[in-house]
This record gives structure tokens, C-alpha cells and sequence, in this order.
């Protein structure tokens, strides 16, 4: 492992390579793994603010992981093993008082050598952003789109998936939560078109703050709704769940 930490760049660098059959069983396979993980984020100091770009962090990094078998005996008769995966990534978030916000988009792919069908490749980005409007109330909204290849089976899948939580900090201990998602999924060769809907509101209720010389209660209530369409299905969903929890200070 290594690294450096600066007053604005910050860099780490790991990498290790592992090998099973430790106890050197000559009747059994030896596989070896090796990994690097490497990330970088730069965080300029002369763009402090509370405008939409002040006090940014950039980010950016990649994960790598190779599999392969090192020592195959002759009359060993299970399947080979030598693949790659690898993942790189970009990230930007910016701060204000307002909350913050953040774009990022990552690319990963696994290259299997035995078995070509299992390629595959994966790209995502995505936005998503927070708004405190005050001590009692705020928002968090994102959209993330993600698009899968396989390559030898000339398929494609893409996902697109957006959300919207509203959320509530009343006096008295009370917290409440209002959140919509929409998904929709689809395949290259129509197989799959499927959009999902759920609704859901949460709120909880602190009766009593746990003290020294008594327990604390907590009231729960969250219902939800799901509509599911696609592949010649429609189907409602409902769901209503009441709890209470009961806590206790440490020193009790």
C-alpha cells in the first residue's frame, strides 16, 4: 500500500496477489488473484462558497482483479479458470449551505479467457442532488442510467432509474418521509420492458427519550405502493407496516 496526502491531493495505490491450495495438496488446482486498487481526489481550497460549484472534490480511480490458475494437475478434470474484471470511475461533488450535488459515470468490464460468452461490459452515470430548504424540511432527487453488453450473445440491457424523497424534521421528535422511484429496464432483443412505480411514506414518532432511569419509545408507520408493468404483466402492490421499538441509554 502507498500513498500521499497533500493540503489539496490526496493519492492511494494497493495492490496484493493471493494464491489458494496453501497447503500444496498435489491432488487439488492452485489459483492465483491479484488485485490494484488506485484513487486520486483533488480538492481545490480557493473555490470555498455557497455557490452551485463551490468547495468541489473531484474523484477518480480504478479497481482491477485478475484470476488465473497458476498449477493444474494432470488428472485434474474441473474447468479452467483465467479471467479479468476492471472498473474505472469519475465522481464531482459540490457544497453549499443549500446541501450538495454530484455527477459520476463508471465503466467496468470482465473479460472471461476460457469462456468468451461471459464478457460482458457495463457503463453508469449518474446525478443526484440534496437541498436542505431549512432545519425542518428538504429534498433529495437522482437519475442513474446503466447500460450492459454482452458481447458475444449480441444482447444490450439498459436501466433507467429516478428518484424523489421529500423529508420532514418536525418539533417534538417527529420524522416523516415522502418517496417516489421510477425503473424502467429493457433488452436488446425485447425480451424485457418492464417499469416499476413505488410510492412510499414513512413516519416516525420518538414518544420517549431513553434516560438514565427509564427506557425509550419509538412509534413507526410506513405504507407503500409498487405498480408493475411489462412482459404482459400488470400487477398492484400495497403494503402497511405499524412497529415500535423500545431502546435504553448505555449507562442504564
Amino acid at each position: 500500500m502507498a500513498g500521499y496526502q497533500g493540503s489539496e491531493l490526496e493519492l492511494k495505490f494497493t495492490g496484493a496477489r493471493n494464491e489458494d491450495n496453501v497447503d500444496q495438496e498435489a491432488m487439488l488446482p492452485t489459483t492465483a488473484l491479484c488485485t490494484q486498487t488506485f484513487k486520486l481526489t483533488y480538492t481545490p481550497t480557493q473555490f470555498a462558497g455557497d455557490g452551485l460549484f463551490s468547495n468541489p472534490s473531484f474523484t477518480m480511480g480504478l479497481n482491477r482483479g485478475e484470476t488465473w490458475r497458476v498449477k493444474t494437475p494432470l488428472d485434474f478434470t474441473g474447468d479452467d479458470v483465467d479471467y479479468l474484471n476492471q472498473e474505472s470511475y469519475l465522481a464531482a461533488m459540490f457544497r453549499g449551505d443549500y446541501g450538495h450535488w454530484s455527477l459520476s459515470h463508471s465503466r467496468a468490464f470482465q473479460e472471461d479467457r476460457v469462456d468468451s460468452q461471459n464478457d460482458a461490459e457495463t457503463s453508469s452515470s449518474g446525478i443526484e442532488v440534496e437541498v436542505v430548504l431549512n432545519q425542518y424540511f428538504g429534498f433529495n432527487s437522482g437519475i442513474q442510467y446503466v447500460n450492459s453488453r454482452y458481447k458475444n450473445i449480441a444482447l444490450e440491457h439498459d436501466s433507467l432509474l429516478a428518484s424523489l424523497r421529500f423529508t420532514a424534521n418536525y418539533p417534538r421528535n417527529w420524522h416523516s418521509s415522502l418517496a417516489y422511484t421510477w425503473n424502467r429496464e429493457e433488452s436488446s432483443d425485447g425480451a424485457a420492458d418492464i417499469r416499476v412505480q413505488t410510492m412510499e411514506l414513512m413516519t416516525q414518532w420518538a414518544f420517549l427519550q431513553a434516560t438514565e432511569s427509564r427506557v425509550g419509545v419509538n412509534f413507526l408507520a410506513t405504507s407503500s405502493y409498487q405498480k408493475r408493468e411489462g412482459a404482459g404483466v400488470e400487477a398492484d402492490e400495497y403494503q402497511v407496516y405499524l412497529g415500535v421499538s423500545i431502546t435504553w441509554a448505555n449507562n442504564i
